[in-house]
């Protein structure tokens, strides 16, 4: 990660500062998320949520 800081204008009463913060290397994309195993997490908990509501009418 590099940051870049700039002081324009010290002289004249209107300063800005700015401020510019990226990563070294490009861009890398997020790594993909894994849809059968996210898939199957949620079957399971809708599942664990119908038995706890089945018990409690039981």
């Amino acid at each position: 990660m590099s940051v870049d800081f700039r002081l324009n204008g010290i002289n004249n009463g209107y300063e800005q500062l700015f401020i510019q913060a990226g990563t070294i290397g490009g861009d890398t994309p997020p790594p993909p998320i894994p849809e059968p195993s996210t898939l199957l997490l949620l079957g399971s908990g809708l599942v664990g949520l119908g038995l706890l509501g089945y018990r409690r009418r039981k």
